[in-house]
């Protein structure tokens, strides 16, 4: 069946393809433009995660200002979900200062990823979230924050 998956063709080549390995298709590669962010470029690819019906996510990195960069690619194109230095959508106040390069993707489309936060209240007692973002509203939800109260009670 299909498959993505990412290669290293050469020094400098890192992309992500999809398909057969005896008929691989380019999905995007290195020095391809990241859309939405203005004169930014894929630099690099760290993490892939694609759904049973082949809907694509995957973190990349990009040359700088920014670091990483999660994009959801499917039939539609590229969307970029979080970028390096975007203000926090589900925790007020604090800023993403890198992916933990955490992925998972569900049929839908709707892609979960782990993030460490800057400008917390607490510093690193609570700088580490699951962020869930929701493919069909474009919404972003906190799974799961450091320090939150353990569900069943008792703990962080």
């Amino acid at each position: 069946g299909t498959k993505g998956y990412l290669d290293n063709i050469a020094v400098g080549d890192d992309g992500r393809f999809e398909g057969t390995l005896n008929a691989p298709r380019r999905v995007i590669q290195e020095a391809d433009p990241i859309p939405g962010l203005s004169g930014q470029s894929y630099f690099g690819f760290q993490q892939l995660a694609v759904s049973r019906t082949g809907i694509d996510a995957g973190a990349a990195i990009v040359t700088s200002p920014f670091g990483d960069v999660i994009t959801l690619l499917d039939s539609t194109g590229q969307t970029v979900i979080h970028a390096d230095g975007d203000s926090s959508p589900t925790t007020e106040g604090t800023v993403f200062i890198r992916s933990d390069r955490t992925l998972a993707i569900n049929d839908a489309g709707d892609v979960g990823y782990s993030v460490v936060l800057d400008g917390t209240t607490n510093g690193a007692s609570d700088d580490r979230a699951v962020t869930l973002w929701n493919k069909s509203t474009g919404a972003y939800q906190l799974v799961v924050r450091e320090s939150d109260p353990f569900p069943s009670g008792g703990g962080t």
